[in-house]
């Protein structure tokens, strides 16, 4: 018999227990879904969303004192150099390395790096190692993302698109 504290179970203890496992994604989206609507309803009256009373800095959700919070607390998310340090584990200096090594250039298109843009370039690595494997710009980086990093499919890929350029090149002639 499981125990609570000191004491046994109850029936309806157990009940709720017995309800709640194969329920639990239900209660669960029930609860998030009400909450959204509380906050709504105190963002709409002015109110802090945080749990205090104090209103809401005009425009926002939460109080100046709970806005700090929060900014503290975010500050590290929202920095690429953080954010490339703890996702990939590449400092800025080996980053500064590493585009050096490729002379600002993506490593499969050769496609120097506009640094004017707000994504230059994208840190290639591994998704089951995490090894990062260079810089490459978006339209590779994605690229590759979408054909599942297999080596194998962008080969077939590969003779694909030459297979449809020599079929292309035949007709012209």
């Amino acid at each position: 018999m499981k125990l609570i504290g000191e004491r046994p179970l109850t029936g309806s203890e157990k009940t709720l227990r017995h309800y709640y496992g194969p329920h639990r994604d239900q209660i669960l989206a029930r609860q998030r879904a009400s909450q959204k609507a509380l906050r709504i309803k105190k963002k709409a009256k002015g109110i802090c969303t945080a749990g205090c009373t104090l209103p809401s800095v005009p425009g926002l959700t939460t109080c100046e004192r709970h806005r700090e919070a929060l900014n503290r607390r975010n500050r590290g998310r929202y920095n690429p150099e953080m954010r490339r340090r703890n996702k990939y584990g590449i400092t800025a200096d080996g980053l500064a390395e590493l585009l050096i090594q490729q002379h600002n250039r993506c490593a499969i298109c050769d496609r120097l790096f506009d640094f004017t843009e707000k994504w230059a370039f994208a840190v290639d690595h591994d998704h089951e190692t995490g090894h990062v494997r260079g810089a490459l710009c978006q339209d590779c980086n994605v690229s590759i993302g979408r054909m599942g990093d297999d080596p194998e499919r962008l080969e077939r890929a590969v003779k694909y698109l030459r297979a449809a350029r020599a079929v292309r090149l035949e007709v012209a002639n």
